[in-house]
């Protein structure tokens, strides 16, 4: 799908979206493949890659995303870009930074390897 889309007091699901998304009242989406644009709702869920913002209490990307996820919490397969939250999680850092509460980095933080959790800033470029 390309455009706008509107979830009102429900769950939007589609498998390749670009565009707008909004979750309006409670809503939520759902992307299977591909996301490209802006999302914006309760939860933001991403199954492959994204590319673009994410604005919601929950956003996750099972794949790689490349831009920006704002909320409370906030889950990339691998990061290139930025997360900002209470709780920041990815398996890989590319290039980009966790700011948030905890920050949680399996391949390691900037510190250290071996050190998969950093407060406040976690970053590698």
């Amino acid at each position: 799908m390309k455009g706008l889309n509107f979830s009102v007091l429900g769950l939007s699901d589609i498998d390749n979206f670009t565009g707008l998304n909004l979750g309006l009242f409670y809503g939520a989406n759902r992307t299977r493949t591909s996301m490209k644009g802006f999302e914006l709702g309760l939860a933001n869920f991403n199954g492959g890659t994204a590319k673009g913002a994410d604005v919601g209490l929950v956003n996750y990307t099972e794949g790689n995303f490349t831009g920006a996820q704002l909320g409370l919490f906030n889950y990339a397969g691998s990061l290139n870009g930025l997360q900002f939250g209470f709780m920041n999680a990815t398996n890989h850092i590319n290039k980009g930074i966790q700011i948030g509460l905890i920050n949680f980095d399996r391949s390691g933080t900037f510190v250290s390897k071996d050190l998969p959790v950093f407060p406040i800033v976690n970053a590698r470029f």
